[in-house]
């Protein structure tokens, strides 16, 4: 798994690095790279349309408050989460088995994430802390404090939100996530999918790996504009 994420590293989302003969420029200037062409001319791309999670995680009645959601955790079924508190994922239909898809997605076919957006009904509830675990069967144990506050910002004109861009994980049936919700809150996480795994694919001798090579959007049209010109302007400046 640290293999995997290092060559998804090398096939960066914001260097726009050459891949398949093809330079970053030359794939995201091209309206073809929006009509699903990349996907079938490239072998092993993810689609640059197919690259988010958006998890919705509600807080209500009889929920008090500080009850902890948990994201991912595919090896726990069923998975129950606190009184009052749902998570939905919108791409999978938002209903109440979308989350279920997505854990049991992250069994057979594991991906890595490169990058969260971050959206709060109140500012306050960037004071707690995530916790990311890695639980083994074996009994091994590896956990991580990932802290919202980090990335809030008195230059960010809307103190609701934060994109965390160097937020990165692998996620498999062994990763949790674990967000701790104020009362009557409603947050919305949407992760940016660097790579993931296709086993569907070794039935036709590909490699079950996918990469992301199209740049990750800021948002900000003058900064998009500016991150997909990136690579020409370096090859100019070369």
């Amino acid at each position: 798994m640290r293999d995997f994420y290092f060559e998804a590293d090398d096939y960066s989302n914001y260097s726009g690095s050459e891949l398949y003969g093809y330079t970053g420029s030359e794939l995201t200037e091209s309206s073809f790279f929006a009509q699903g062409g990349a996907e079938m001319a490239l072998q092993n791309v993810v689609e640059p349309l197919d690259r988010t999670l958006t998890f919705r995680v509600t807080s209500v009645a009889p929920a008090v408050g500080g009850e902890v959601a948990t994201l991912f955790d595919g090896n726990v079924t069923p998975l129950i989460q606190p009184a009052g508190i749902t998570v939905t994922v919108a791409e999978t239909g938002g209903g109440a088995g979308s989350h279920d898809q997505v854990r049991t997605e992250s069994l057979g076919n594991p991906f890595v994430i490169q990058g969260l957006r971050y959206f709060v009904g109140n500012a306050t509830q960037f004071a707690n802390a995530f916790t990311i675990q890695k639980r083994n069967v074996t009994g091994g144990l590896r956990q991580y404090l990932w802290q919202p506050t980090n990335y809030v910002s008195p230059t960010n004109l809307n103190p609701l939100v934060i994109d965390a861009i160097d937020f990165g994980l692998v996620v498999d049936g062994r990763t949790a996530i674990f967000v701790p919700v104020n009362l009557n809150e409603t947050l919305t996480l949407t992760f940016t999918l660097k790579a993931k795994t296709s086993n569907n694919q070794v039935l036709f001798g590909k490699s079950p790996k996918e990469l992301a090579i199209a740049a990750r959007p800021t948002g900000n049209p003058l900064g998009d504009i500016t991150l997909l010109n990136a690579p020409a302007q370096r090859g100019m400046m070369s």
